[in-house]
């Protein structure tokens, strides 16, 4: 391959031309036999790919086609299940009304009773009960001569309840119950001839029943809960609506006995998809109707019998258990459960008049049988489709081959001819450069240790040398740069030594500038050794070479300690000028000013940095002076942010609460006000700018003086300051992460121990 290699680029090995060469073949050859890699292999794989797509294809169509019919299913039993619940509703719907015209009857009876005639009522006994005729019973207490000319008046509504009887199905029964405990009812005739024990007895406490005072107590007509009738060994309910006088004032309650039997075969011959079954759940979660059997018929073998003792949603099943929920809330959807090891959708929609829900299901595996069979005829047809393949993969391999074979003849022989035309317009540029290179370098920098003088050019080391290239492309553009370049090359270094220079003595300056700043302020620790009654540290971190916050501290006598934090507007020298500036006032004032107080020294201080302000710079202070004695501690702040103070009794941190004074060197004769506590021993105090609060990390969100007083309060040393600004500074630097410093960083810590000799 070398050989080959040296044969096309005319022997120069190292040659630009031998290099592109080997790039241009080596490169096409690899794309070659990676092509040729990847078309065998896919050959290879065809068949294989072949056979897993027909089994994917039966696999994604089995789930395309099973998700649509499950969703049509879902869609086709919501329908069924909200179209039988408003069906069952108007049924129950109408047995109010009709509850609601016995109701009205009897009070239009009531109202008028000189229009009606008198009628008897007889008590039920084998003698003289009949279907369909009115009788009586009352209470145990009661005595119907009491009540006798009431009762032959309410007798009249006989007529009414026979006509109700022979329109509503449901009805096994209507009747009034007067609020004297008296009630009047006609029964339906299939529940009492023919069975002389079927007779009601005389004697019925209607006051007390559920019915009775459920509509007493709500006014309205109710329903209430199903419960298994005796008397007809069927399960029913009641529905009952009180009824009142022109004043208001009841008068008694109309009520009907209902049949759930005519409502089970409704639910019975609902027509349900795949032989699915459908129930219904009163709103104590027991089925009440089911389509799988009647209640007193069923049988162990139903998944959902009815049962007025159970209430499914304590059932073990979650999943029945939740959809039983579900229904008792009055909500309507459709869910999938377990039921018995078996998958299957339950579909429920709200009964609004009963607070019942009804439930329609139907098993999963029988939906999608069909698409068993469709899956075994897309695996037949992609075998056949494979057996094609297989037939005429030999022919496509040696075509391959072939067109490999020639396609890699066509690009040596092209590219030996592409590769000769751009690299002479290269070689052409190389020897001028290296022709550039033998004069500037070797005769100038040799010569004379720089690049010469304007006026020290010679002829045979100018640098006006120029190379010329046509060739119409980037080699032409390149060799016009390379002549502009060597035109420029004297000036430019000129201009890079001066700049350079100019740097370097900047640099230095700064750095001793920075020198200085950390000189000014107090750095050594503990810096009272002799003052048993505080423990004190602070620390700076400029966000430049030098910055514009300060932190100072001193003894004015030998009972006062005097503390400042300071930030001042700006960055760099200015305001690390201001800087000192305003600490050399601010001390001067307290070491002087023994008569002045400390908001007075303040607002001098303010005036004097004020006066000749042409910068228009300002500088916020928080400034505080501590009785070591007795912890009184009175301070100022000037527009700064709010420290903090750690109260040992209550083992927390707090903001304390600050004046809103106005900022220093703003504006001239401001009146600062000072404010004053009292530190306990083992108190604290944090005094920080906003550096600290201000920092931001990559996210551009900002440390805060929430995470700030997280981070005291979490801290393990709020009584050792030097600890705890280690701590805070560790917490601010974790949250900026790799974001650069924006602004200067300055702490102090004071911790007040008592004075000497104080527990």
């Amino acid at each position: 391959m070398k050989d080959i290699f040296s044969y096309l680029s005319g022997g120069k090995e190292n040659s630009i031309l031998h290099k592109m060469i080997r790039i241009l073949l080596g490169s096409n050859l690899i794309v070659i036999l990676v092509l040729v890699i990847i078309a065998f292999y896919g050959l290879g794989a065809a068949l294989y790919q072949a056979e897993e797509m027909g089994h994917k294809l039966g696999e994604v169509s089995y789930q395309n086609s099973s998700e649509l019919l499950v969703k049509q299913r879902q869609e086709e039993l919501m329908y069924i299940t909200s179209d039988n619940a408003k069906i069952i509703n108007l049924y129950m719907v109408s047995n109010i009304y009709d509850v609601q015209a016995i109701a009205n009857e009897a009070s239009e009876l009531y109202r008028h009773s000189g229009l009606y005639p008198s009628r008897n009522v007889a008590v039920p006994n084998s003698d003289e009960f009949q279907p369909l005729k009115i009788y009586l019973q009352h209470g145990t207490e009661v005595n119907p001569d009491n009540y006798r000319q009431e009762i032959a008046l309410m007798a009249n509504i006989e007529g009414f309840f026979v006509r109700l009887m022979e329109v509503n199905d449901m009805a096994e029964s209507f009747f009034i119950t007067s609020h004297h405990n008296y009630t009047l009812s006609v029964d339906e005739p299939d529940d009492v001839e023919g069975s002389k024990e079927s007779i009601p007895d005389v004697i019925y406490n209607a006051v007390e029943t559920d019915w009775y005072k459920q509509a007493v107590e709500q006014g309205k007509p109710v329903f209430t809960d199903v419960r298994m009738f005796s008397f007809y060994n069927e399960p029913g309910l009641f529905c009952a609506c009180p009824y009142y006088d022109d004043n208001s004032s009841l008068l008694g309650v109309a009520a009907m006995e209902i049949s759930l039997e005519n409502l089970r075969i409704l639910v019975k011959d609902t027509n349900l998809p795949n032989a699915g079954f459908c129930f219904v759940l009163d709103k104590n979660g027991r089925v009440i109707l089911s389509s799988q059997s009647e209640a007193y018929q069923a049988g162990e073998e139903m998944e959902l019998p009815v049962d007025l003792k159970k209430d499914i949603r304590t059932a073990n099943n979650q999943d029945l258990s939740q959809i039983a929920q579900n229904m008792t809330l009055g909500q309507k959807g459709i869910q999938l459960a377990e039921i018995d090891g078996d998958e299957y959708f339950v579909a429920y929609a709200p009964i609004e008049c009963t607070g019942w829900s009804f439930a329609t299901v139907f098993a999963k595996d029988d939906v999608i049988a069909p698409v068993e069979q469709n899956k075994e005829n897309i695996e037949l047809l992609t075998a056949d489709l494979m057996d094609d393949m297989e037939r005429n993969i030999d022919s496509i391999v040696l075509f391959m081959v072939l067109s490999i074979l020639f396609l890699l003849l066509f690009v040596i022989k092209i590219g030996q001819k592409v590769s000769g035309r751009f690299v002479s317009s290269i070689q052409k540029l190389t020897n001028g450069v290296r022709d550039l290179t033998k004069r500037a370098i070797v005769g100038t920098l040799h010569a004379f240790g720089e690049l010469p003088e304007k006026g020290n050019k010679r002829s045979n080391n100018s640098f006006t040398q120029r190379v010329e290239i046509h060739s119409g492309d980037e080699i032409e553009e390149l060799a016009n740069c390379f002549n502009i370049m060597t035109e420029e090359l004297e000036g430019y270094m000129n201009t890079l030594v001066a700049e350079t220079a100019e740097k370097e003595r900047i640099a230095t300056e700064l750095t001793l500038a920075q020198d200085i700043q950390m000189g000014v302020l107090p750095h050594k620790f503990p810096p009272f050794p002799e003052h048993k009654e505080f423990d004190l540290f602070a620390s700076m971190e400029s966000a430049k070479e030098v910055g514009g916050d300060f932190y100072d501290f001193y003894m004015t006598d030998e009972h006062h300690l005097a503390i400042t934090i300071a930030d001042v507007s700006g960055k760099g020298v200015g305001a690390a000028m201001f800087m000192a500036i305003s600490k050399t006032i601010l001390k001067n004032l307290l070491l002087t000013g023994k008569n002045m107080t400390l908001s007075d020294i303040v607002a001098h201080a303010n005036n004097q940095l004020k006066e000749d302000n042409t910068a228009r710079m300002f500088v916020t202070v928080f400034i505080g002076l501590l009785d070591i004695r007795t912890g009184h501690f009175e301070y100022v702040n000037g527009g700064h942010n709010p420290s903090l103070i750690y109260e040992r009794e209550k083992g927390a941190f707090r903001y304390l609460e600050v004046e809103p004074n106005f900022v220093l060197a703003g504006r001239k004769n401001i009146t600062y006000e000072s404010q004053s506590i009292i530190l306990k021993p083992g108190d604290s105090l944090f005094l920080y700018t906003d550096g600290v609060t201000e920092a931001m990390n990559n996210k551009e969100e900002l440390y805060g003086e929430a995470n700030l007083l997280s981070a005291l309060n979490a801290s393990l040393n709020p009584n050792a300051p030097e600890a705890l600004l280690a701590e805070i500074s560790k917490s601010v630097a974790d949250f900026a992460g790799e974001a650069e410093q924006s602004d200067d960083i300055t702490m102090l810590g004071l911790t007040y121990l008592g004075s000497v000799g104080e527990d």
